[in-house]
Order: structure tokens, then sequence, then C-alpha cells
């Protein structure tokens, strides 16, 4: 190879070094939470799935059987006044590890002050069969309902007042009124102070935790009795609607800077 061309070659490789060592992954790790009694004092743990160990604001005992639903529009805004978007559609399912993490590429020399996402699938985008493989493809919303797919799946058992076990489902989407559909996502801004951008950082890995604790789905501000919905909530918009006035008031975000040695 020609002298001026290895050269060529190598300062090309070092400014590749250079851009890719200032550059960063914001990792964003999808987490749920619900808060049971620990030798009498409530404590706030990851989600624990098949025992009747929670207990609601009307004193129902019950138990979470499934959570899987939809982020999308994820973006995070920098100090320098930028929106760094990702558009794709995040399926979430406490059940598998693999869903719980994504990342957004950013450069080390910018901070963040902010994040938004969109809970559920936005009307724009919402369309039915655009999923053609499970899991995703199992969220599907029914074409009477307004089709699309599911916003969330939150399945659970609970003590009824005749102190037996009964299903109370509660799954989110699209809704209707007098034959006119109802789009019941919504979108939500959190202050999120994150700097990544000094040498003494260079072993931490950015990461944001966005926490859905799930007890608030059913509290604030609505409080939602189980028994009145062991039929199932799909196609009734005001009970849809009073849980996604409660989903507004679900999420955390947490900003942190996790210690990974490379």
């Amino acid at each position: 190879m020609h002298f001026r061309s290895k050269i060529l070659i190598l300062i090309l490789f070092a400014v590749h070094i250079n851009m890719y060592a200032q550059q960063t992954k914001v990792r964003i790790s999808f987490q749920q939470n619900c808060p049971y009694l620990i030798s009498n004092q409530l404590i706030d743990n990851p989600v624990v799935l098949n025992k009747f160990i929670y207990k609601n604001e009307c004193g129902t005992t019950y138990q979470i059987n499934q959570i899987q639903y939809f982020i999308s529009n994820i973006a995070v805004h920098t100090t320098k006044g930028q929106w760094i978007c990702d558009s794709t559609i995040h399926y979430v399912d406490i059940e598998k590890s693999e869903t719980l993490n994504t990342e957004i590429a950013l450069s080390r020399k910018i901070s963040i002050d902010s994040i938004r996402f969109t809970f559920g699938i936005p009307q724009n985008q919402n369309k039915s069969y655009m999923f053609k493989n499970p899991p995703h493809s199992l969220m599907f919303w029914p074409d009477v309902l307004g089709g699309g797919y599911h916003y969330m799946k939150l399945n659970t058992k609970f003590i009824d007042k005749q102190d037996s076990v009964s299903l109370f489902n509660c799954h989110l989407g699209r809704g209707v009124v007098n034959d006119t559909f109802i789009d019941n996502d919504f979108s939500m801004t959190f202050p999120c102070k994150l700097t990544f951008n000094s040498k003494k950082e260079s072993h931490y890995h950015p990461q944001i935790d966005i926490i859905m604790h799930v007890e608030k789905w059913f509290s604030q501000p609505n409080k939602i009795d189980f028994n009145l919905y062991t039929k199932g909530i799909m196609g009734k918009q005001d009970i849809t609607s009073q849980l996604c006035e409660n989903g507004k008031n679900v999420f955390e975000v947490v900003p942190h800077l996790e210690y990974e040695l490379f």
C-alpha cells in the first residue's frame, strides 16, 4: 500500500476513535413497582407476580398477573436546546427482560435536562395489523372498538365482596362514545437532569429509570373499585378516562449514573 494511503487510513481511524470516544448511549430502563407490607411496613418494591400481597385504596386485596404496555416517542432534551428523539414503539413486558431496556445515542459533550414520552401509541401511528408477529401482534385492539393496539394489559385477580377470587383486567386502548372513537394515549414531560461530560464520569453509564408505580393506576386521583368491573373495561370510556387520568400520576423518572468498569 502507498505510504500516503497508509497515513490517510491512520488519520481516518484516529478520527473515528475520537468521535466514538465522544459518544455515549443513555440507557433507558422500564421498571414497575408496587408497595406491599413487609414486617408491618409498606415498602415500594419491584412488582411480584401471582401473589395476593397488594391492597388498593378501596381495601381490596389483589395480585398482579401480567403487565404489558407500549411506550412511544421517547425524547430527551439537551441543555443546548435540542430534542433527541427515538421514534421506536417500545413494547414492555414485565416477564421479558429483553423488553425492559433501550438506548439513545448522545454526545458526551452535552447534558440532559428533561425527557418526554407517550404512554400507548399515538393516533397517527396506532394502525391495525401493523405488527405481524408476537408478542406485539398479540396486543391487538378489536376493530369494533376502533382497532389498533392495546396501550396496556394489566391483569389482576382480587378477593371480591363474596370472599371469592374475581378478575379485574385493566386493558387500555381506544374508547368509543356514541359510535365515535376516542384516542386515550397521553404524553408526559419530566425534568431529568443528567450530566456525563467530565473525565471523572468516564466510567459511568448514564441511565434513566422510567418507573411505573402500579398502585397509582387505581388510586390517584380516582379510586377504582375492582368489584364494579369484573366483566372488563374495554369499550367503557367512563372508567377508561378515569384510569388514563390516573395514569398521568403513575410514572416517575429517575436519572442517574451507573458505574461500569470497562
